[in-house]
């Protein structure tokens, strides 16, 4: 969106976008040319190897049975992170040799696992794809999706955890130009017409760019939408910006209640606030209830 902006508001000042050298059909010729290539070769082993067993799905608490067929029908509740929280996690980034969006992901995935008791979380994390740098200003769908394994141990810590979800996440990201179809091809997944195939949960973070540029004669507005679907079962969506950040659960209406969300919302900022205080807390000592 930050790329129509930019070019609309361009157009709108009366002046001439610069002619585009390269257009989505390269970057579709390229990802389809590379799958033979040596480099997509050893980013399918990474992928084979972390997914080289079968994987348990993710028992989440549900408040309705779940359909025969898989439903996308959702909605979404929305809480916000003030800029006072947002500096505890700075300066718990910093000492901890991590980024926010570490923390945060950390976070939910510490909730699943108390939520489940289960060991091994997996979570959906959707990624820009435009690791090229010849793609980044054209538009196109260039979004992969890449998939984040944790095996938690019995005494682990929220930094045990943490750390762990560090170096997944930089394994994942130097293998990430390995589409997300192709993995699914290539592993043995009971496909699940009642599941999204390897994750039910999913983690986004994104950040709002400042370089959409101005102009003094157009009026610039957003428009909410009413949000009706939900890709997988629970997706936890974070906007950040430099006053805090923006979250939205997205959730399927066909499996929880809203007051189950709302319910995950406090559970979700209580462990934060733990956290923030002790980085080294217990998992298992963590209280997320009010």
């Amino acid at each position: 969106t930050s790329i129509i902006g930019r070019e609309l508001l361009t157009s709108f000042n009366g002046e001439s976008l610069l002619p585009k050298k390269i257009q989505y059909k390269d970057f579709a010729f390229w990802q389809k040319s590379n799958l033979e290539n040596e480099s997509f070769k050893k980013e399918e082993d990474y992928w084979l190897n972390v997914f080289n067993e079968e994987i348990d799905v993710l028992n989440l608490p549900i408040d309705f049975p779940r359909p025969l067929i898989q439903s996308f029908e959702g909605a979404r509740v929305g809480f916000y992170l003030d800029k006072d929280i947002l500096d505890a996690l700075n300066k718990v980034a910093k000492d901890t040799g991590v980024t926010v969006n570490m923390i945060l992901l950390t976070v939910f995935k510490t909730l699943l696992y108390r939520y489940t008791n289960q060991q091994e979380i997996v979570v959906g994390m959707p990624i820009a794809g435009r690791a090229v740098n010849e793609f980044y200003n054209v538009m196109g769908a260039f979004v992969n999706t890449i998939v984040l394994k944790s095996r938690i141990e019995n005494n682990a810590t929220f930094r045990d955890l943490l750390n762990l979800t560090k170096s997944n996440l930089f394994n994942a990201l130097a293998n990430q130009n390995y589409p997300f179809d192709e993995l699914i091809k290539k592993i043995k997944v009971n496909r699940d017409p009642r599941r999204n195939p390897l994750f039910d949960v999913m983690f986004v973070m994104d950040s709002i760019e400042s370089d959409v540029g101005q102009s003094e004669s157009a009026l610039n507005f957003e428009y909410e939408f009413k949000q009706i679907t939900s890709k997988v079962d629970l997706s936890l969506i974070g906007v950040k910006n430099k006053v805090g950040i923006d979250f939205q659960v997205e959730y399927c209406t066909k499996l929880f209640k809203s007051e189950t969300i709302d319910r995950f919302i406090k559970h979700y900022t209580n462990i934060l606030e733990v956290v923030l205080q002790n980085p080294s807390t217990g998992l298992n000592e963590i209280c997320f209830l009010s």
